[in-house]
């Protein structure tokens, strides 16, 4: 695997520094402005620059590409790219629609190329271990998860200032930049609810601030909470009739694991695997099944990704929020 990148914002950094520890090629970047572009090259030895983003798909020193722009580019830009018969590694969320989400699963399959969705626990080797000791609670009753982080850019969106992580015109906000970590959780673990909700707290341009979804799984229930204007006790809880599993990290991270046993009132960690650098680890995953064409690990993972885009924009019509590509039919 050879990647192209696109985007030179904050993910991108995390992405090629994530890329460079694990000694994968990252031979071209593509962004619009190439004052912001041209630091990044020289930073990270990249050999070409490109702001025509066809010119860029043309390069045929990478075969994948990388896309980390904000979140209503993402459908757009990496359809272009599985036409031009790259492989594509989107960053978290997917797409905004949950039509867009499954045209390019289908796009993918007829240019016979490869994508992924970037999202960390997914590719975690300790998300095997937790589904393991889960059957140790007994009976799965309830699920809380928290997610809350003070926005670096919160206060410069009280002061009047709107950045793309607290603009609907953008796609930003509570659900797809935070509460998408616990939807994956629950869908690589329980797959679909039976029904669900979403209750927002919204700004003053409308953005969802932070909210609440519930989930119904028939027997087991479960609670998501994303915030991005208030920090909190980040974890997921699982109550069962045994006793209880907690995850001590924030969504998306599973660095530690306790079980609490109802019998004896001990609790128990679990020997995790240490993984000091989930988003290289998650691109090693990728790269081992690019280069073996597993099709079938692929598609797993994109079935998931599917059910999160429906539980997105599901939970998004149900809170009434409006971004702006739904103006645009997208």
């Amino acid at each position: 695997m050879k990647i192209g990148i696109i985007g030179s914002g904050g993910i991108v950094h995390a992405a090629l520094d994530a890329l460079r520890k694990q000694d994968i090629k990252v031979t071209a970047l593509w962004c619009r402005d190439e004052t912001k572009g041209e630091p990044l090259v020289e930073e990270y030895g990249i050999r070409s620059l490109y702001v025509n983003y066809n010119a860029f798909l043309k390069d045929e020193t990478f075969d994948t590409v990388y896309c980390g722009l904000i979140n209503n580019l993402h459908y757009i830009y990496c359809r272009k790219a599985i036409e031009a018969g790259k492989n594509v590694i989107c960053e978290k969320p997917f797409t905004i629609s949950f039509a867009n989400a499954v045209d390019l699963v289908q796009c993918a399959g007829k240019n016979n190329v490869m994508l992924f969705e970037g999202i960390l626990s997914r590719y975690s080797a300790n998300l095997k271990i937790l589904r393991e000791q889960l059957s140790r609670i007994g009976e799965l009753k309830m699920v809380s998860c928290t997610y809350a982080q003070y926005s670096r850019r919160y206060d410069d969106y009280c002061a009047g200032k709107v950045l793309p992580a607290f603009n609907p015109e953008l796609s930003g906000g509570a659900l797809y930049d935070i509460n998408v970590y616990n939807i994956h959780m629950m869908t690589e673990l329980f797959g679909m609810p039976k029904s669900m909700s979403y209750k927002a707290i919204k700004g003053y341009n409308g953005v969802d601030l932070a909210g609440t979804i519930t989930m119904d799984y028939g027997d087991c229930g479960a609670s998501l909470i994303g915030a991005k204007n208030c920090d909190g006790f980040n974890g997921i809880s699982f109550f069962g009739t045994k006793g209880y599993l907690r995850i001590p990290n924030r969504p998306g991270m599973i660095q530690s694991i306790i079980v609490h046993d109802h019998a004896t009132g001990k609790d128990e960690a679990i020997e995790c695997i240490p993984e000091m650098d989930p988003m290289g680890i998650e691109m090693k995953a990728i790269e081992n099944v690019i280069d073996n064409k597993d099709y079938n690990t692929m598609r797993r993972w994109m079935e998931k990704t599917i059910e999160t885009s429906y539980i997105l924009e599901f939970a998004r019509k149900d809170a009434g929020l409006a971004f702006g590509l739904d103006k645009m039919g997208i």
